[in-house]
């Protein structure tokens, strides 16, 4: 699939192989865009103000907002679903936090929905790796509900 900027500050996803657009969500930023990229399973762009915004390739949400050291000037992506970000201030390398070791801090938080929010965000119903992640998700729960009793 392809982001097409379709406004100054919105895109839409057109799928290459059906040659129409996604059934996705738009994704939208606050301001004009300036600099967008893919790495991994998010979107990243940039309003150019500083301001970096992550998005999830799945459900179109905005994961997390960041402050950068001047304007962002330019974005790329790097193996592993890393990102290199160059701002007039600085050279930033964004590296995303494992799977896992997200769904294992959500569970020591007793935070299940939101664990399972990111499994659904993380591997599409048709993904083959979904119905094993699901189920050491509902073991670790099960395990961290016993703890509390």
């Amino acid at each position: 699939e392809l982001l097409l900027m379709i406004q100054e500050s919105a895109g839409f996803f057109f799928n290459l192989s059906t040659q129409q657009p996604s059934s996705k969500g738009t994704v939208t930023w606050p301001r004009k865009v300036v600099a967008c990229a893919a790495a991994g399973h998010y979107i990243l762009g940039s309003t150019g103000v500083g301001q970096l915004d992550v998005f999830g390739v799945r459900d179109q949400k905005n994961c997390q907002t960041l402050t950068m050291q001047g304007a962002v000037v330019s974005i790329c992506s790097a193996f592993g679903g890393r990102a290199i970000v160059a701002s007039e201030g600085s050279l930033t390398c964004l590296d995303p936090v494992p799977f896992e070791r997200q769904v294992k801090k959500l569970l020591l938080q007793a935070r299940i929905a939101d664990a399972l929010d990111l499994l659904n965000s993380t591997f599409g119903p048709e993904d083959p790796s979904r119905e094993s992640q699901l189920s050491r998700l509902h073991a670790l729960a099960g395990w961290g509900l016993f703890r509390d009793l």
